[in-house]
């Protein structure tokens, strides 16, 4: 077929010089290298692999460049294959969407992520999983204003035919006053105010306007963000939460260690539970 002739003339020649340090993948030169397997698994659609997981598929989920300025989450059908450059988190719930495009999130992935000029190199492992989100019994609130935030700045890109980076662009442009994109502004202030009323630190006062950010380049830096005194309040904040947390967990395993000494009868090891992982903070789903 064209699609494997395709396959043939550029994926085969570089296979073959990988004889000697991946051997199967010069054998198998029509196979993806990678097997994903695992993203497969956490989407719910893992039927056609081996041992696959049986959960309830999702109908979409989340994704963000992973290199990027545009700071923007979507949701996505997973009915296509995904390149390394996207960063899939794997939750339809429109209170996880909340939380991770509002300001606070990016406060903390633009502190603790890598950069690439003038963009934000979005890691899993700094961005996201040591990110402290709201507890779960607080997400209820949140979802609403998700869902609204998104269904407008959809609506936006299907009016003007535009892309997430030229969205992005103007709503960063002081000069820009359309009706649509300062009323997406406003989207944004209300999508943070909620996260932040999550939190309980609605004491804060962010400030949204034009800043001038020290986390890009000089002339490229002016964003239509919170200020710069609210963005260093929550990273303070934020990092008081993951100690806070950090300490719980640690007592929490503490109690559960000694627990496990105590039941445990002398020449007999006990058997040790396994942690909580970031999904199961969101009723099973895996962020």
């Amino acid at each position: 077929s064209d699609a494997f002739e395709i396959v043939a003339n550029r994926v085969k020649p570089y296979r073959a010089t990988l004889k000697n340090t991946k051997p199967k993948l010069a054998e198998k030169w029509w196979i993806y290298e990678a097997n994903p397997k695992g993203l497969h698994d956490a989407i719910g659609r893992s039927e056609h692999f081996r041992g696959g997981v049986t959960k309830t598929a999702l109908n979409e989920f989340l994704v963000i460049a992973r290199v990027s300025s545009t700071n923007a989450f979507t949701f996505v059908s997973p009915n296509q294959v995904f390149d390394c450059a996207l960063i899939v988190v794997a939750s339809d719930d429109f209170g996880v969407f909340a939380v991770l495009q509002s300001s606070i999130h990016f406060a903390f992935a633009w502190q603790h992520g890598g950069k690439m000029k003038s963009d934000l190199r979005y890691s899993p492992t700094m961005c996201l999983a040591t990110f402290p989100f709201p507890k779960p019994d607080d997400f209820e609130g949140l979802r609403l204003t998700g869902r609204s935030f998104n269904e407008k700045r959809k609506s936006i890109l299907t009016k003007r035919e535009w892309g997430l980076t030229r969205l992005s662009n103007s709503l960063h442009v002081s000069d820009c006053s359309d009706s649509d994109i300062q009323g997406l502004r406003s989207c944004i202030a209300d999508l943070d105010m909620s996260v932040l009323e999550a939190y309980g630190w609605s004491d804060i006062e962010l400030n949204h306007g034009f800043h001038h950010v020290d986390y890009l380049p000089a002339g490229r830096n002016l964003r239509y963000t919170i200020s710069e005194t609210a963005r260093i309040e929550i990273l303070h904040r934020l990092a008081d939460l993951n100690l806070h947390r950090h300490k719980e967990e640690a007592n929490q395993n503490s109690l559960a260690s000694d627990s496990v000494k105590s039941n445990t009868k002398p020449g007999r090891k006990g058997k040790r539970t396994s942690s909580v992982s970031i999904g199961d903070l969101f009723d099973g789903e895996n962020a």
